[in-house]
């Protein structure tokens, strides 16, 4: 790997993990979401700063190329992130279908409610 490229990944992680952790403390990411983001971003820095276990660990799988070994890593790593949201996504879908239900129950009782309320008072004219 060039230096240069190897700079600009080590420049590019700590810049991420800067954002990561701002985001973190303002809380505009959860932190149950941000391990799949905080293992990648240290997962990138960790084969920027040590380029030649790359090689090592291709050749070991029977990759020809480290090249598409990266590309594999950020596939399934981005594999794992759109999992993990869609795992979120369904959660959050159905707590709004039962908090519409909850609420369609609820409207519907102050309808009977208001109802009984005016049939009361109609009597008492």
């Amino acid at each position: 790997m060039e230096l240069k490229l190897q700079i600009i990944l080590i420049l590019s992680c700590i810049i991420m993990l800067l954002i990561f952790f701002d985001m973190l403390k303002k809380n505009k990411l959860y932190m149950k979401y941000s391990i799949i983001w905080l293992g990648s971003i240290i997962f990138i820095l960790f084969f920027s700063l040590f380029p030649k276990i790359i090689f090592y660990i291709s050749k070991f799988i029977g990759i020809v190329t480290p090249a598409n070994l990266l590309f594999l890593i950020g596939i399934l790593s981005l594999g794992a992130i759109v999992f993990s949201l869609t795992v979120s996504q369904s959660r959050n879908s159905a707590k709004v279908i039962k908090l519409s239900q909850e609420f369609a129950i609820l409207e519907n009782e102050m309808k009977k409610f208001k109802d009984i309320s005016q049939d009361k008072n109609l009597k008492r004219k």
